[in-house]
């Protein structure tokens, strides 16, 4: 005889149901769609196959431990940002000047701090570089896109845009650009792997912060950025170097 208890298998069915619904909407809350600026080598590192650079993969690290996932989408610079300020992606990198924006995000601790630096041949023979004043009177050149060309341009010095770090060097080498302003870890990066330190100076003129910044158009960005906060705090507190 077979015992039939409808109500009980309806109850256990929309039990587990529930289960489900519940499991992927907290899936989806954890996962963040991310616009990157598109920016080698420290956005990304390559292209095919996509690559992170160093400052996104520390990032995701981050994420990762405060339990979210990261799902990156490699644009222009300035697209990166607007995109999160629209709310059509969650987040983005930011760095240096960032003021501005805390209208339109709620903007992380500095999870990373980069060396500023005029890179210039070896054979340079003016006096050392120590500050963007220095280079008033020299060709200097940057990277297209990165907020450097905002330091340039605030305050008046003349530059040249280059689209990748492999053409700013060959216009240095060249000598079409006098020096380069840059980030050290890029530039160093770059060299070591083609074993050319040698032939460079770097004068170090500064610091650039990176920060995780969420979109106000996401409901729950503050609550995101506090997670962030902490678990960045926590690492730290571990003494974990990659985290400083």
């Amino acid at each position: 005889m077979e015992l039939c208890f409808p109500s009980i298998r309806w109850s256990i069915s929309t039990f587990f149901l529930g289960l489900v619904l519940l499991s992927f909407g907290s899936a989806k809350a954890n996962e963040l769609s991310i616009s990157v600026p598109k920016i080698s080598p420290l956005f990304i590192e390559s292209d095919q196959p996509v690559k992170p650079g160093v400052i996104t993969s520390r990032l995701d690290k981050i994420l990762r431990e405060a339990g979210y996932s990261a799902k990156l989408q490699f644009l222009p610079w300035k697209r990166a940002e607007s995109s999160a300020i629209s709310g059509t992606t969650d987040g983005t990198i930011l760095w240096t000047n960032i003021g501005h924006l805390d209208e339109k995000f709620s903007i992380s601790l500095s999870f990373m701090t980069l060396k500023v630096i005029f890179l210039t041949l070896s054979s340079f023979e003016g006096p050392p570089i120590g500050n963007y004043l220095d280079v008033a009177d020299m060709t200097v050149g940057t990277l297209r896109g990165d907020t450097l060309e905002q330091a340039l341009s605030g305050r008046g010095i003349p530059f040249t845009s280059l689209n990748s770090i492999e053409s700013a060097m060959n216009m240095l080498q060249a000598g079409r650009v006098g020096a380069l302003l840059i980030h050290k870890n890029s530039a160093m990066n770059y060299l070591k792997k083609r074993k050319q330190t040698q032939h460079f100076r770097a004068f170090e003129v500064g610091d650039s912060s990176v920060y995780f910044a969420v979109s106000q158009k996401r409901k729950d960005a503050d609550k995101v950025i506090k997670s962030f906060n902490t678990t960045l705090m926590r690492l730290r507190s571990q003494k974990l170097k990659e985290f400083y």
